[in-house]
């Protein structure tokens, strides 16, 4: 897996919300264009070589999410 050792958590989901709450107006512009039939935000996480990988997403990240 190329890069796979660049990501870590830490504060991935705080510059994710970060994004969403920035640009909810963009994304929304986006994910409406005609024609499009499915729009996705794939946003890395951190890769831990574990058999079971749990990480807790905050609130204020899913609501953003949600939003857009």
């Amino acid at each position: 897996m190329l890069g796979y050792t660049c990501f870590t958590f830490g504060q991935q989901p705080d510059e994710a919300t970060s994004y969403l709450e920035t640009h909810v107006r963009q994304i929304a512009s986006m994910a409406s264009f005609e024609g499009l039939q499915d729009a996705i935000l794939d946003f890395g996480i951190g890769f831990h070589n574990v058999a079971i990988h749990s990480d807790i997403l905050h609130l204020r990240f899913l609501k953003a999410a949600a939003e857009t």
